[in-house]
């Protein structure tokens, strides 16, 4: 898998809500990237993604997966990595472990207006050596003419609801301490030396 983009909470603390305008339309096309008719995996009870209980009929969601978590119903994300989804629609509560390295591949992630996506909290980030990755999936060609994306919004998060997610404060990138030469088999990094 190649990804198209990459969501990472180890960052410090993103909060969002979308405001929900009046554009009926562009709203209703959102909701059609994860139509209820599509579901193959859809969770019944509230728990971790990794228990076969958590979901109808007791099977874990696999590769190709179009996953729905209810209203009311808080999912945590606890497994290494996923199959490589299809997508996610969370009209309920999907969390990311803060406990152990996470890694979600999807191609689409609807958060309804009653969803909400989080990985750690404000008393509580995600602490230093965990990871908590969402990878998109660009392995999955983009349709230009397909119905249920008529405006193009699929590939990615796109978020009606409630997004929190905290983690450790990281540098995003640095700068050489000297320039460097053709040849250079050591690089000195700003603070490193």
């Amino acid at each position: 898998v190649t990804a198209a983009a990459v969501l990472s909470c180890t960052s410090v603390g993103v909060a969002s809500e979308h405001d929900h305008g009046d554009d009926h339309g562009e709203h209703m096309a959102v909701l059609d990237l994860v139509p209820h008719d599509a579901v193959t995996h859809m969770a019944m009870h509230s728990g971790d993604w990794s228990d076969p209980g958590t979901w109808m009929g007791g099977m874990l969601p696999g590769a190709d997966a179009r996953v729905h978590i209810p209203e009311g119903v808080e999912v945590e994300f606890d497994l290494p990595a996923s199959p490589r989804l299809m997508n996610i629609r969370v009209d309920g509560t999907l969390e990311l472990s803060s406990e152990s390295s996470t890694n979600l591949f999807l191609r689409t992630m609807v958060i309804t207006p009653t969803g909400s996506f989080v990985a750690g909290s404000p008393d509580r980030p995600v602490p230093d050596g965990v990871n908590a990755f969402v990878f998109f999936r660009s392995d999955v060609p983009v349709e230009i003419d397909d119905p249920n994306d008529p405006l193009q919004l699929g590939l990615g998060v796109i978020s009606l609801g409630r997004v929190e997610l905290y983690g450790q404060m990281r540098e995003a990138f640095t700068t050489l301490a000297e320039p460097s030469v053709a040849g250079d088999s050591v690089l000195i990094l700003d603070g490193q030396a």
